[in-house]
Formats: structure tokens, C-alpha cells, sequence
């Protein structure tokens, strides 16, 4: 198991960040049945007739409403690469997981198991892809009679990367917010994301050990938004990550405003790179038609191919040209905070 994998099994081992999960990433249909009140942890470690060990992930155990004699027990398998046989590996957990209960609370025959209800979450870069049940994985014809016989094995799936931006904002939750952090796709975005964190655990103050898990995880982030910096060099305080992340925001800003200016004047002196003409060009025709917010845009036009000239060179491609003459003044100005951190073109262009 990764670094990051304990990390994730540290996090939904709490309580409350279980809670939230369900509360918030279930059928609601599903929620209805359950009694979260009753939440209990179970730490299950898997002994097969073999005598070898399997260890689940993370195991809660939840009454339901209607019945409270029946539990859910809910399997989190935390997962950064697709598992194509993940369906299999359940099926294994399931059947070890009933062995034990079988021994433990002594069940005997005409008694009834609880029912299963395994999840996985997805937090990897590539979409899961996996079949998400045992009968897609078995090779029979459709109405065969054999499959009355086969495993159903189903199991949900969360994959983090599937959530749109705006229905995680639109939720009140601390599972959301860590999907958003762990996939946003914009470094200059994460100061405002972590402001929503820190407002988020100054409303909820028992979260402290939560909160110093995210801790963890945001210094990895914020090491990636500096270059790689050394995560031990960052502090260990949440408020102190945000002080630090709005101060090197404001150091950039004042590095990209001096070398906006610089680039203006070098652009209207030299005009050298191709580019930088058509920005020019662009920027007075525009003008011309519409005045200041035109201007706006070919002078913006103008210090983004400097900057990209400066950083990659001065054989840009093509479609850089294309790209910058149709932006808005806004995509433009995003476009240049990103040139300082970005590693190549692609990072600078990403959307």
C-alpha cells in the first residue's frame, strides 16, 4: 500500500469522514435504509482455511432502519489504479468476511448473514473502467440457463474524477472538497480551495484529526505548486498552509505584473516573434472597433507571447497564435499566471 492509499485509509477510518461519505455519495434511496447513528468501525483481518491473512480496507458495520438485527457492512477499497478483477477480490473479502462472522458470533445453520455492501473509490488520473460485477466478467451467452448459478458480486463505485466541478462545490461536504483537491486540474486555484477548507473546519471544530489529515495531504499539493519543494518544508498548520499559499500568490502576481510591463516595452520596441505582431496587430484592430476592453485584449495577447517566448522559446507553434487571438481578456490573464509554474505548453493551455 502507497503512501497516498494510507493516507485515504487514515481519512474514512474516522467516523465522521465515513459519515460524511455516505451522507453524501449514497442513493438517497440507499441512505434511507441505513441508520448512521449506529455507525460502528469493525477491524476485520481475513484468515482463509489456507491459514493465509487478507485485510480488507477500511469495514464499518450500519443498522438498518427497518430491522435492528440486519447490518450493512460497508467494504471501502481504496483505489488509484483500475483493477479490472476488482469484482473477484470482493467476492474473496465477501466470502472471508462471512467465514469470520461465522466463527465469531457463532452462527449456526437456519441463521441469516448480513448483507454486503462493498465500495470502491476511485482517485486515480485514468477513468474506471473495470466491470463493476462478477457477471461481467463471466464469458456466457445472454439467457443461458447456467447463469441462474453465477455470482452477481456487485459493488459501487465512486470514481472521484467522474464528479463535475460544480455539483462537488454545490455540496456541503468534506468528501467533496477532497475530491476537488485531489483533482484540481488548476495550481493557481488552490489558495481559494483552501480557504474553503479552512471555513469548512472553523465550522465544524471536532474535526481535528480529519483536519490534520488533510493537513498531509495539502502539504504534497502545495510542494507540487512550489516545484516540487520539499513537503517537510511546509508547515504543519492548515492556517499557516493558506498564509503561505496567498503569499506566494501575491509574490507571482508581482513577478508576472514587472514582467508584463517589461514585456510591453519590449514587444512595442522589437516585435520579433510572429506572435507577438499578430497580438499586436490584433490588439489595435480591436481597439479600433471597441475601444478599451478591446485594447485590453491585444495588450494582453501582446505580454502572453512574450512570457511564453521568454519561458519556451521563440518557435512557438501556430496554434498558439490562433488560441490567443480568439481568448477573452479573462482566459488570457488566467493563462499568463500559469506560465511561471507551468513545465510546458500543454500545462499552460490545459483548458
Amino acid at each position: 500500500m502507497n503512501d497516498h492509499d494510507s493516507l485515504y485509509h487514515r481519512m474514512f477510518a474516522h467516523p465522521a469522514m465515513a459519515m460524511d461519505l455516505l451522507e453524501n455519495f449514497l442513493d438517497p434511496t440507499l441512505l434511507a435504509e441505513l441508520d448512521l447513528s449506529g455507525l460502528q468501525r469493525v477491524n476485520v483481518k481475513f484468515h482463509a482455511d489456507s491459514g493465509k491473512m487478507r485485510e480488507a480496507d477500511v469495514i464499518w458495520k450500519v443498522p438498518t432502519r427497518r430491522r435492528e438485527a440486519v447490518y450493512i457492512l460497508l467494504l471501502l477499497e481504496f483505489q488509484s489504479s483500475v483493477v479490472w478483477w476488482m469484482a473477484i477480490r470482493f467476492q474473496v473479502y465477501v466470502g472471508l468476511l462471512y467465514q469470520q462472522l461465522i466463527r465469531e458470533e457463532a452462527l449456526k445453520p437456519g441463521d441469516k448473514l448480513p448483507p454486503v455492501l462493498p465500495i470502491v473509490i476511485h482517485n486515480g488520473p485514468r477513468p474506471w473502467l473495470a466491470p463493476t460485477s462478477m457477471r461481467a466478467l463471466i464469458d456466457l451467452p445472454e439467457g443461458s440457463p447456467l447463469w441462474q448459478f453465477q455470482p452477481e458480486g456487485r459493488y459501487l463505485l465512486l470514481d472521484e474524477k467522474r464528479f463535475p466541478e460544480e455539483t462537488l462545490k454545490g455540496r456541503s461536504s468534506l468528501t467533496a472538497l477532497l475530491f476537488r483537491l485531489e483533482h484540481i486540474s488548476d495550481p493557481v486555484k488552490l489558495p481559494e480551495l483552501v480557504d474553503e477548507l479552512v471555513a469548512w473546519f472553523t465550522a465544524h471544530p471536532d474535526f481535528q484529526e480529519v483536519r490534520g489529515l488533510f493537513v498531509e495531504l495539502l502539504k504534497r499539493g502545495v510542494a507540487r505548486y512550489q516545484g516540487n519543494t520539499d513537503s517537510k518544508r511546509i508547515p504543519c498548520d492548515l492556517n499557516e498552509v493558506q498564509t503561505m499559499l496567498h503569499g506566494i500568490q501575491e509574490y507571482k502576481r508581482k513577478l508576472i505584473e514587472e514582467s508584463m510591463q517589461a514585456g510591453i516595452q519590449q514587444g512595442i520596441q522589437q516585435g520579433i516573434q510572429q506572435g507577438i505582431q499578430q497580438g499586436i496587430q490584433q490588439g489595435t484592430q480591436l481597439g479600433a472597433q471597441s475601444g478599451e476592453q478591446r485594447g485590453r485584449q491585444g495588450e494582453a495577447v501582446t505580454i502572453l507571447s512574450l512570457l511564453l517566448r521568454q519561458k519556451f522559446g521563440t518557435d512557438l507553434p501556430d496554434w498558439i497564435g490562433e488560441r490567443l487571438l480568439d481568448a477573452s481578456v479573462e482566459k488570457l490573464e488566467g493563462w499568463t499566471l500559469r506560465v511561471l509554474d507551468a513545465g510546458s505548453l500543454d500545462d499552460v493551455f490545459v483548458n
